[in-house]
Protein backbone atom coordinates (compact mmCIF):
# COMPACT_ATOMS: atom_id res chain seq x y z
CA UNK A 1 0.00 0.00 0.00
CA UNK A 2 1.99 3.29 -1.44
CA UNK A 3 0.57 6.89 -0.86
CA UNK A 4 1.06 9.27 -4.35
CA UNK A 5 5.09 9.27 -3.46
CA UNK A 6 5.53 5.62 -3.41
CA UNK A 7 5.60 5.28 -0.13
CA UNK A 8 4.81 1.52 1.23
CA UNK A 9 2.53 2.91 4.72
CA UNK A 10 3.44 -1.17 5.93
CA UNK A 11 7.05 -0.05 5.97
CA UNK A 12 6.55 2.17 8.99
CA UNK A 13 3.81 0.22 10.78
CA UNK A 14 5.51 -2.12 13.54
CA UNK A 15 5.17 -5.57 12.87
CA UNK A 16 3.48 -6.15 16.57
CA UNK A 17 1.11 -3.36 16.22
CA UNK A 18 -0.04 -2.28 12.68
CA UNK A 19 -1.38 0.89 14.25
CA UNK A 20 1.61 2.40 15.53
CA UNK A 21 4.16 4.32 13.32
CA UNK A 22 7.52 3.14 14.00
CA UNK A 23 10.53 6.12 13.97
CA UNK A 24 12.93 6.73 11.64
CA UNK A 25 15.47 5.53 14.17
CA UNK A 26 14.46 2.09 14.26
CA UNK A 27 14.78 1.79 10.58
CA UNK A 28 16.69 -1.25 9.64
CA UNK A 29 15.45 -2.70 6.43
CA UNK A 30 16.46 -1.44 2.55
CA UNK A 31 13.68 -0.66 1.72
CA UNK A 32 13.29 1.40 4.73
CA UNK A 33 16.76 3.48 5.18
CA UNK A 34 16.14 3.58 1.05
CA UNK A 35 13.32 6.38 2.04
CA UNK A 36 15.87 8.44 3.99
CA UNK A 37 17.96 8.80 0.91
CA UNK A 38 15.00 10.45 -1.40
CA UNK A 39 13.91 13.58 -1.37
CA UNK A 40 10.57 13.10 -2.54
CA UNK A 41 9.77 10.10 -0.18
CA UNK A 42 11.72 11.83 2.56
CA UNK A 43 9.40 14.79 2.71
CA UNK A 44 6.30 12.55 2.42
CA UNK A 45 7.08 10.33 5.51
CA UNK A 46 7.79 13.72 7.04
CA UNK A 47 4.14 14.52 6.22
CA UNK A 48 2.66 11.39 7.91
CA UNK A 49 4.58 11.74 10.55
CA UNK A 50 3.11 15.53 11.12
CA UNK A 51 -0.25 14.27 9.86
CA UNK A 52 -0.04 11.65 12.96
CA UNK A 53 0.91 14.31 15.59
CA UNK A 54 -2.33 16.27 14.79
CA UNK A 55 -4.25 13.47 15.35
CA UNK A 56 -2.56 11.94 18.10
CA UNK A 57 -1.20 15.33 19.48
CA UNK A 58 1.96 13.18 20.45
CA UNK A 59 5.14 14.89 20.30
CA UNK A 60 7.51 12.08 19.14
CA UNK A 61 5.60 12.44 15.91
CA UNK A 62 6.35 15.86 16.07
CA UNK A 63 10.36 14.88 16.28
CA UNK A 64 10.22 12.25 13.64
CA UNK A 65 8.72 15.16 11.42
CA UNK A 66 11.26 17.52 12.23
CA UNK A 67 14.27 14.28 11.79
CA UNK A 68 12.44 13.28 7.92
CA UNK A 69 12.42 17.27 6.63
CA UNK A 70 15.68 18.01 8.28
CA UNK A 71 16.95 14.84 5.92
CA UNK A 72 15.32 16.05 3.16
CA UNK A 73 17.28 19.57 3.28
CA UNK A 74 20.31 17.66 3.69
CA UNK A 75 19.69 15.42 0.66
CA UNK A 76 17.70 17.84 -1.67
CA UNK A 77 20.40 19.03 -4.30
CA UNK A 78 20.35 23.43 -4.20
CA UNK A 79 19.44 23.35 -7.71
CA UNK A 80 16.33 21.31 -7.09
CA UNK A 81 13.18 23.62 -7.25
CA UNK A 82 11.32 22.07 -4.60
CA UNK A 83 14.47 22.33 -2.51
CA UNK A 84 12.30 25.91 -0.79
CA UNK A 85 9.40 24.23 -0.67
CA UNK A 86 11.23 21.88 1.90
CA UNK A 87 12.71 24.44 3.84
CA UNK A 88 9.83 26.25 4.61
CA UNK A 89 8.20 22.79 5.40
CA UNK A 90 11.78 22.68 8.42
CA UNK A 91 10.71 25.94 9.32
CA UNK A 92 7.04 25.35 10.23
CA UNK A 93 7.78 22.50 12.09
CA UNK A 94 10.98 23.75 14.25
CA UNK A 95 8.78 26.93 15.14
CA UNK A 96 5.59 24.84 15.78
CA UNK A 97 7.97 22.20 18.35
CA UNK A 98 9.25 25.57 19.69
CA UNK A 99 5.87 27.37 20.09
CA UNK A 100 3.97 24.29 21.40
CA UNK A 101 6.15 22.86 23.39
CA UNK A 102 7.22 25.20 26.57
CA UNK A 103 8.52 23.10 28.88
CA UNK A 104 12.36 21.92 27.55
CA UNK A 105 12.28 24.27 24.56
CA UNK A 106 15.47 24.95 22.74
CA UNK A 107 16.77 28.24 21.45
CA UNK A 108 18.38 26.57 18.58
CA UNK A 109 14.64 25.23 17.10
CA UNK A 110 13.92 28.82 16.91
CA UNK A 111 17.06 29.90 15.79
CA UNK A 112 17.29 26.95 13.04
CA UNK A 113 13.17 27.77 11.76
CA UNK A 114 13.98 31.44 11.08
CA UNK A 115 17.24 30.29 8.94
CA UNK A 116 15.23 27.56 7.25
CA UNK A 117 12.19 29.74 6.77
CA UNK A 118 14.49 32.77 5.01
CA UNK A 119 15.92 30.45 2.63
CA UNK A 120 12.18 29.24 1.74
CA UNK A 121 11.49 32.94 0.91
CA UNK A 122 14.91 34.05 -1.15
CA UNK A 123 13.31 34.89 -4.73
CA UNK A 124 15.67 33.42 -7.22
CA UNK A 125 13.32 34.34 -10.30
CA UNK A 126 13.41 30.17 -10.47
CA UNK A 127 10.59 27.88 -10.15
CA UNK A 128 10.39 27.62 -6.54
CA UNK A 129 9.89 31.19 -5.50
CA UNK A 130 6.76 31.41 -3.79
CA UNK A 131 4.20 33.41 -4.94
CA UNK A 132 0.70 34.61 -3.99
CA UNK A 133 -0.97 32.91 -1.32
CA UNK A 134 1.48 31.18 -0.41
CA UNK A 135 4.11 32.78 0.14
CA UNK A 136 2.18 35.29 1.77
CA UNK A 137 1.39 32.40 4.06
CA UNK A 138 4.66 31.61 4.64
CA UNK A 139 5.71 35.20 5.16
CA UNK A 140 3.27 34.88 8.18
CA UNK A 141 4.79 31.91 9.39
CA UNK A 142 8.19 33.61 9.32
CA UNK A 143 6.61 36.96 11.58
CA UNK A 144 5.49 34.06 14.32
CA UNK A 145 9.14 33.01 14.39
CA UNK A 146 10.58 36.87 14.52
CA UNK A 147 7.81 37.27 16.90
CA UNK A 148 8.91 34.09 19.39
CA UNK A 149 12.76 35.37 19.32
CA UNK A 150 11.76 38.99 19.78
CA UNK A 151 9.63 37.48 23.13
CA UNK A 152 13.37 36.13 24.12
CA UNK A 153 15.43 38.57 22.69
CA UNK A 154 14.27 41.95 22.84
CA UNK A 155 15.99 43.06 19.69
CA UNK A 156 14.87 45.54 17.35
CA UNK A 157 16.05 43.76 14.84
CA UNK A 158 13.63 40.64 15.41
CA UNK A 159 10.83 43.33 16.17
CA UNK A 160 11.31 45.39 12.69
CA UNK A 161 11.36 41.72 11.44
CA UNK A 162 7.99 40.74 12.28
CA UNK A 163 6.68 44.08 11.07
CA UNK A 164 8.46 43.86 8.10
CA UNK A 165 6.95 40.21 7.33
CA UNK A 166 3.60 41.01 8.37
CA UNK A 167 3.10 44.14 6.17
CA UNK A 168 4.76 42.16 3.31
CA UNK A 169 2.08 38.71 3.76
CA UNK A 170 -0.89 41.74 4.29
CA UNK A 171 -0.34 43.44 1.32
CA UNK A 172 -0.86 39.76 -0.28
CA UNK A 173 -3.45 39.22 1.29
CA UNK A 174 -5.07 42.46 0.47
CA UNK A 175 -4.33 41.79 -3.17
CA UNK A 176 -5.98 38.59 -3.25
CA UNK A 177 -8.61 40.00 -0.59
CA UNK A 178 -8.72 37.65 1.64
CA UNK A 179 -10.60 39.02 4.78
CA UNK A 180 -9.74 36.38 7.43
CA UNK A 181 -5.90 36.53 6.66
CA UNK A 182 -6.09 40.40 6.87
CA UNK A 183 -7.73 40.56 10.33
CA UNK A 184 -5.37 37.70 11.54
CA UNK A 185 -2.02 39.28 10.55
CA UNK A 186 -3.47 42.89 11.66
CA UNK A 187 -4.45 40.61 14.82
CA UNK A 188 -0.68 39.69 15.43
CA UNK A 189 0.92 43.14 14.86
CA UNK A 190 -0.92 44.62 17.52
CA UNK A 191 0.06 41.94 20.01
CA UNK A 192 3.81 42.57 18.75
CA UNK A 193 3.12 46.49 19.48
CA UNK A 194 1.62 45.11 23.27
CA UNK A 195 4.15 42.69 23.23
CA UNK A 196 7.02 45.78 22.79
CA UNK A 197 5.48 47.86 25.04
CA UNK A 198 6.02 44.80 28.15
CA UNK A 199 9.42 43.93 26.83
CA UNK A 200 10.34 48.03 27.08
CA UNK A 201 7.82 49.15 29.94
CA UNK A 202 8.22 52.28 27.66
CA UNK A 203 5.90 55.49 26.99
CA UNK A 204 2.32 54.12 25.72
CA UNK A 205 3.64 54.97 22.09
CA UNK A 206 3.44 51.42 21.37
CA UNK A 207 0.32 50.00 23.23
CA UNK A 208 -1.15 53.45 21.29
CA UNK A 209 -0.21 51.55 18.21
CA UNK A 210 -1.34 48.28 19.44
CA UNK A 211 -4.70 49.81 19.51
CA UNK A 212 -4.85 51.02 15.95
CA UNK A 213 -3.58 47.52 14.74
CA UNK A 214 -6.23 46.49 17.37
CA UNK A 215 -8.94 48.30 15.63
CA UNK A 216 -7.99 47.48 11.96
CA UNK A 217 -8.30 43.99 13.16
CA UNK A 218 -11.84 44.64 14.53
CA UNK A 219 -12.87 46.02 11.22
CA UNK A 220 -11.16 43.71 9.28
CA UNK A 221 -12.96 40.77 10.95
CA UNK A 222 -16.46 41.98 10.86
CA UNK A 223 -19.17 39.21 10.14
CA UNK A 224 -15.78 36.46 10.31
CA UNK A 225 -15.55 34.10 13.84
CA UNK A 226 -12.25 36.10 14.61
CA UNK A 227 -14.15 39.07 15.35
CA UNK A 228 -14.34 38.03 19.31
CA UNK A 229 -10.77 37.66 19.53
CA UNK A 230 -9.84 40.81 18.09
CA UNK A 231 -12.66 42.23 20.21
CA UNK A 232 -11.17 40.84 23.01
CA UNK A 233 -7.38 41.85 22.36
CA UNK A 234 -8.86 45.26 22.02
CA UNK A 235 -10.61 45.55 25.26
CA UNK A 236 -7.29 44.31 26.57
CA UNK A 237 -5.06 46.77 25.10
CA UNK A 238 -7.27 49.80 26.31
CA UNK A 239 -7.74 48.58 29.95
CA UNK A 240 -3.31 47.98 29.66
CA UNK A 241 -2.53 51.16 28.46
CA UNK A 242 -5.17 52.67 31.46
CA UNK A 243 -2.34 52.79 34.14
CA UNK A 244 0.40 54.15 31.99
CA UNK A 245 -2.01 57.09 30.75
CA UNK A 246 -4.32 57.50 33.78
CA UNK A 247 -7.09 58.24 31.25
CA UNK A 248 -10.81 56.88 32.34
CA UNK A 249 -11.20 57.26 28.48
CA UNK A 250 -9.08 54.10 28.10
CA UNK A 251 -11.24 52.08 30.87
CA UNK A 252 -14.65 53.19 28.91
CA UNK A 253 -13.34 52.02 25.64
CA UNK A 254 -12.89 48.30 26.95
CA UNK A 255 -16.01 48.66 28.20
CA UNK A 256 -17.65 49.64 24.62
CA UNK A 257 -15.70 46.79 23.52
CA UNK A 258 -17.32 44.31 26.07
CA UNK A 259 -20.98 45.82 25.85
CA UNK A 260 -20.75 44.97 22.66
CA UNK A 261 -19.34 41.50 22.50
CA UNK A 262 -22.27 41.40 24.77
CA UNK A 263 -24.41 42.39 22.50
CA UNK A 264 -23.09 40.38 19.53
CA UNK A 265 -22.22 37.35 21.22
CA UNK A 266 -23.19 33.62 21.54
CA UNK A 267 -24.71 33.05 24.95
CA UNK A 268 -22.41 30.42 25.58
CA UNK A 269 -19.94 32.99 25.83
CA UNK A 270 -22.25 35.56 27.63
CA UNK A 271 -21.17 34.83 31.70
CA UNK A 272 -17.57 35.26 30.58
CA UNK A 273 -18.35 38.40 28.89
CA UNK A 274 -20.61 40.05 31.90
CA UNK A 275 -17.92 38.97 34.35
CA UNK A 276 -15.11 41.08 32.19
CA UNK A 277 -17.34 44.14 31.50
CA UNK A 278 -17.92 44.21 35.31
CA UNK A 279 -14.70 44.14 36.29
CA UNK A 280 -13.73 46.48 34.16
CA UNK A 281 -16.45 48.59 35.57
CA UNK A 282 -15.39 47.87 39.17
CA UNK A 283 -12.12 49.18 38.26
CA UNK A 284 -14.04 52.71 36.65
CA UNK A 285 -15.51 52.87 40.30
CA UNK A 286 -13.01 53.06 42.14
CA UNK A 287 -11.79 55.86 40.27
CA UNK A 288 -15.11 57.67 39.12
CA UNK A 289 -16.75 56.64 42.97
CA UNK A 290 -19.97 57.16 40.71
CA UNK A 291 -23.30 55.40 41.55
CA UNK A 292 -24.15 54.31 37.79
CA UNK A 293 -20.61 52.82 37.49
CA UNK A 294 -21.13 51.27 40.70
CA UNK A 295 -24.49 49.65 39.38
CA UNK A 296 -23.11 48.96 36.18
CA UNK A 297 -20.39 46.63 37.82
CA UNK A 298 -23.14 44.64 40.32
CA UNK A 299 -25.58 44.56 37.78
CA UNK A 300 -22.99 42.49 35.16
CA UNK A 301 -21.31 40.66 38.08
CA UNK A 302 -24.29 39.35 39.67
CA UNK A 303 -25.96 38.45 35.76
CA UNK A 304 -22.25 36.69 35.54
CA UNK A 305 -23.34 34.47 38.35
CA UNK A 306 -26.44 33.70 37.55
CA UNK A 307 -24.96 32.77 34.06
CA UNK A 308 -22.38 30.74 35.49
CA UNK A 309 -22.97 27.13 36.95
CA UNK A 310 -21.83 26.04 40.50
CA UNK A 311 -19.62 23.16 39.00
CA UNK A 312 -17.83 25.89 36.60
CA UNK A 313 -14.58 26.07 37.92
CA UNK A 314 -14.65 30.03 37.24
CA UNK A 315 -17.49 29.98 39.64
CA UNK A 316 -15.02 30.92 43.29
CA UNK A 317 -13.13 33.64 41.39
CA UNK A 318 -16.33 35.82 40.35
CA UNK A 319 -17.97 34.97 43.65
CA UNK A 320 -14.87 36.48 45.07
CA UNK A 321 -15.07 39.57 43.62
CA UNK A 322 -18.95 40.50 43.64
CA UNK A 323 -18.19 40.17 47.25
CA UNK A 324 -15.48 42.70 46.72
CA UNK A 325 -17.88 44.49 44.47
CA UNK A 326 -20.14 44.38 47.21
CA UNK A 327 -18.26 46.06 50.17
CA UNK A 328 -16.34 48.73 47.95
CA UNK A 329 -19.96 49.68 46.87
CA UNK A 330 -22.10 49.53 50.55
CA UNK A 331 -19.05 51.91 52.05
CA UNK A 332 -18.57 54.03 49.51
CA UNK A 333 -20.78 55.00 46.57
CA UNK A 334 -23.96 52.92 47.65
CA UNK A 335 -25.41 49.62 46.31
CA UNK A 336 -27.95 49.22 44.29
CA UNK A 337 -29.97 46.15 45.04
CA UNK A 338 -32.68 46.30 42.46
CA UNK A 339 -32.50 44.67 39.21
CA UNK A 340 -31.92 47.36 36.46
CA UNK A 341 -30.94 46.55 33.30
CA UNK A 342 -27.29 47.56 31.99
CA UNK A 343 -25.84 49.08 29.55
CA UNK A 344 -24.87 46.04 27.73
CA UNK A 345 -28.47 44.46 27.79
CA UNK A 346 -29.79 47.97 26.45
CA UNK A 347 -27.16 47.94 23.38
CA UNK A 348 -27.98 44.29 22.91
CA UNK A 349 -31.78 45.16 22.72
CA UNK A 350 -31.08 47.95 20.47
CA UNK A 351 -29.40 45.62 18.06
CA UNK A 352 -32.21 42.91 18.00
CA UNK A 353 -34.46 45.67 17.42
CA UNK A 354 -32.47 46.96 14.23
CA UNK A 355 -32.13 43.26 13.06
CA UNK A 356 -35.74 42.49 13.65
CA UNK A 357 -37.79 42.50 9.95
CA UNK A 358 -39.52 45.87 8.81
CA UNK A 359 -41.90 43.32 7.96
CA UNK A 360 -43.36 42.69 11.14
CA UNK A 361 -44.17 46.19 12.70
CA UNK A 362 -45.97 44.62 15.94
CA UNK A 363 -43.05 42.86 16.89
CA UNK A 364 -40.86 46.02 16.34
CA UNK A 365 -43.47 47.56 18.72
CA UNK A 366 -42.97 45.00 21.39
CA UNK A 367 -39.35 44.69 21.37
CA UNK A 368 -39.32 49.46 21.61
CA UNK A 369 -41.62 48.65 24.48
CA UNK A 370 -39.31 46.07 25.84
CA UNK A 371 -36.45 48.87 25.49
CA UNK A 372 -38.11 51.35 26.75
CA UNK A 373 -38.82 49.70 30.29
CA UNK A 374 -35.71 48.67 30.52
CA UNK A 375 -34.74 52.26 30.70
CA UNK A 376 -37.74 53.25 32.74
CA UNK A 377 -36.38 50.49 35.40
CA UNK A 378 -33.01 52.47 35.09
CA UNK A 379 -34.47 55.72 35.72
CA UNK A 380 -36.11 54.32 38.76
CA UNK A 381 -33.18 53.00 40.02
CA UNK A 382 -30.49 56.13 39.54
CA UNK A 383 -32.73 58.82 38.45
CA UNK A 384 -31.45 59.58 35.70
CA UNK A 385 -33.11 62.10 33.34
CA UNK A 386 -32.12 60.85 30.44
CA UNK A 387 -33.31 57.24 31.20
CA UNK A 388 -36.76 58.61 31.60
CA UNK A 389 -36.24 60.39 28.18
CA UNK A 390 -35.41 57.84 26.54
CA UNK A 391 -37.79 55.44 27.81
CA UNK A 392 -40.59 58.37 26.79
CA UNK A 393 -39.20 58.90 23.28
CA UNK A 394 -39.01 54.85 22.50
CA UNK A 395 -42.85 54.50 23.29
CA UNK A 396 -43.19 56.97 20.57
CA UNK A 397 -41.22 55.23 18.26
CA UNK A 398 -43.59 52.30 19.45
CA UNK A 399 -46.70 54.03 18.92
CA UNK A 400 -45.50 54.73 15.33
CA UNK A 401 -45.23 51.18 14.94
CA UNK A 402 -48.24 49.60 16.23
CA UNK A 403 -50.84 48.00 14.05
CA UNK A 404 -54.23 49.31 13.77
CA UNK A 405 -56.83 47.46 16.24
CA UNK A 406 -54.33 46.79 18.52
CA UNK A 407 -56.17 49.13 21.15
CA UNK A 408 -55.09 48.06 24.19
CA UNK A 409 -51.10 48.09 23.30
CA UNK A 410 -51.53 51.29 21.99
CA UNK A 411 -53.70 52.89 25.25
CA UNK A 412 -50.94 50.92 27.36
CA UNK A 413 -47.80 52.85 25.45
CA UNK A 414 -49.70 56.00 25.29
CA UNK A 415 -50.50 55.83 29.42
CA UNK A 416 -46.56 55.04 30.14
CA UNK A 417 -45.68 58.03 28.18
CA UNK A 418 -47.97 60.31 30.24
CA UNK A 419 -47.58 58.65 33.27
CA UNK A 420 -42.92 59.25 32.74
CA UNK A 421 -44.22 62.71 31.38
CA UNK A 422 -46.00 63.80 34.93
CA UNK A 423 -42.70 62.32 36.85
CA UNK A 424 -40.34 63.89 34.63
CA UNK A 425 -42.35 67.10 35.39
CA UNK A 426 -42.28 67.11 39.25
CA UNK A 427 -38.53 66.19 38.83
CA UNK A 428 -37.45 68.86 35.99
CA UNK A 429 -40.14 71.81 37.06
CA UNK A 430 -40.75 71.61 33.40
CA UNK A 431 -44.41 72.19 31.90
CA UNK A 432 -43.37 70.91 28.50
CA UNK A 433 -43.12 67.53 29.69
CA UNK A 434 -46.92 68.03 31.21
CA UNK A 435 -48.06 69.15 28.30
CA UNK A 436 -46.47 66.19 26.62
CA UNK A 437 -48.31 64.34 28.89
CA UNK A 438 -51.39 65.41 28.81
CA UNK A 439 -51.82 64.89 25.07
CA UNK A 440 -50.52 61.29 25.66
CA UNK A 441 -53.23 60.95 28.42
CA UNK A 442 -55.96 62.44 26.67
CA UNK A 443 -55.04 60.28 23.36
CA UNK A 444 -54.96 57.02 25.33
CA UNK A 445 -58.73 57.75 26.76
CA UNK A 446 -59.83 58.08 23.53
CA UNK A 447 -58.84 54.66 22.51
CA UNK A 448 -60.21 53.03 25.65
CA UNK A 449 -63.65 54.77 24.98
CA UNK A 450 -63.75 53.62 21.80
CA UNK A 451 -62.76 50.02 22.08
CA UNK A 452 -64.32 47.23 23.35
CA UNK A 453 -61.59 44.96 23.30
CA UNK A 454 -59.51 46.27 26.37
CA UNK A 455 -60.92 45.37 29.87
CA UNK A 456 -61.83 47.43 32.51
CA UNK A 457 -60.01 46.76 34.97
CA UNK A 458 -57.21 48.38 32.35
CA UNK A 459 -59.34 51.26 30.80
CA UNK A 460 -59.67 52.13 34.96
CA UNK A 461 -55.91 52.10 35.42
CA UNK A 462 -55.78 54.67 31.67
CA UNK A 463 -58.34 56.50 32.91
CA UNK A 464 -56.75 57.14 36.67
CA UNK A 465 -53.40 57.88 35.06
CA UNK A 466 -54.67 60.40 32.99
CA UNK A 467 -56.91 62.17 36.03
CA UNK A 468 -53.51 62.65 37.34
CA UNK A 469 -51.78 64.08 34.83
CA UNK A 470 -54.70 66.68 34.30
CA UNK A 471 -54.67 67.24 37.60
CA UNK A 472 -51.29 68.60 37.75
CA UNK A 473 -51.45 70.70 34.59
CA UNK A 474 -54.22 72.29 36.06
CA UNK A 475 -52.37 73.55 39.64
CA UNK A 476 -49.98 74.06 36.85
CA UNK A 477 -51.58 77.03 34.81
CA UNK A 478 -54.27 77.45 36.77
CA UNK A 479 -57.42 77.48 34.84
CA UNK A 480 -59.82 79.80 35.64
CA UNK A 481 -62.70 78.17 33.79
CA UNK A 482 -61.86 74.65 35.61
CA UNK A 483 -61.88 72.78 32.24
CA UNK A 484 -58.88 70.55 33.20
CA UNK A 485 -59.67 69.86 36.96
CA UNK A 486 -63.30 69.15 35.91
CA UNK A 487 -62.11 66.47 33.05
CA UNK A 488 -59.72 65.06 35.82
CA UNK A 489 -62.97 64.38 38.05
CA UNK A 490 -64.95 62.75 34.95
CA UNK A 491 -61.62 60.51 34.73
CA UNK A 492 -61.20 59.60 38.22
CA UNK A 493 -65.05 59.07 38.28
CA UNK A 494 -65.09 56.93 35.84
CA UNK A 495 -62.00 55.05 36.86
CA UNK A 496 -63.62 54.22 40.25
CA UNK A 497 -67.49 53.46 38.54
CA UNK A 498 -65.47 50.80 36.25
CA UNK A 499 -63.48 49.37 39.06
CA UNK A 500 -66.04 48.66 41.65
CA UNK A 501 -67.01 46.31 39.21
CA UNK A 502 -64.44 44.15 40.16
CA UNK A 503 -64.45 45.41 43.65
CA UNK A 504 -67.46 46.23 45.71
CA UNK A 505 -66.37 46.55 49.13
CA UNK A 506 -63.25 46.54 51.56
CA UNK A 507 -62.60 42.35 51.46
CA UNK A 508 -58.59 42.61 51.04
CA UNK A 509 -59.23 41.20 47.25
CA UNK A 510 -56.82 42.25 44.41
CA UNK A 511 -58.58 45.21 43.39
CA UNK A 512 -59.27 46.95 46.65
CA UNK A 513 -55.96 48.81 47.07
CA UNK A 514 -56.32 50.36 43.80
CA UNK A 515 -59.96 51.05 44.38
CA UNK A 516 -59.09 52.54 47.58
CA UNK A 517 -56.13 54.82 45.63
CA UNK A 518 -58.83 55.87 43.45
CA UNK A 519 -61.07 57.29 46.26
CA UNK A 520 -58.77 58.99 47.66
CA UNK A 521 -57.21 60.75 44.24
CA UNK A 522 -60.92 61.19 43.11
CA UNK A 523 -61.90 63.20 46.75
CA UNK A 524 -58.54 65.19 46.37
CA UNK A 525 -59.68 66.67 42.50
CA UNK A 526 -63.10 67.06 43.86
CA UNK A 527 -61.77 69.49 46.67
CA UNK A 528 -59.86 70.94 43.95
CA UNK A 529 -62.88 71.12 41.75
CA UNK A 530 -64.84 73.09 44.51
CA UNK A 531 -62.00 75.52 45.24
CA UNK A 532 -62.30 76.91 42.27
CA UNK A 533 -65.97 77.24 42.33
CA UNK A 534 -66.67 75.04 39.29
Amino acid sequence: MEDDSGVDIFLLQSSSDRAVLISPSEFSSPDQLALLQHPAKCDTLSIIYHKEFYRTEARSHLDNAIFCARKVVEICPPENPLRKKYLLRLGNYLSSRYDRYTRGREQTDLDEAVQSLQGGLRVDGDDGDLVGYERAKALTTFARCHRLRFLVTGSQDDFDSTLEDCKSALAIYNEIKDDEKIARTEHMVAILYEDSFEKTKGSTESLDRAVEWAQRAVDSSEGLGFWNTCMKTLAGIYERRYPVSLNPDDLHAAIGCWELMIAQGSDRLRATYQFELGRVYYQLTKITESFDHGSEASSNIRRALQNTPSSDPARPGREKLFEECFDFLSNSVGFDIRDRATNAEVKAKTREISLASRQDPAHQAELLTELSLMYYGRYESGEATRDAVAAKDTLKEAIELTPDGDDENLASRLRLIAFICDQLYWEKDNPEYLDEGVLAAREAVGVCEQSRKIENSFKALVLHTSARVLSAKDAEDDYEDGTMISDAVRYAERAVELMSEYCNANDDCAHCKDKQMYLADLESFRRTKRAVGV
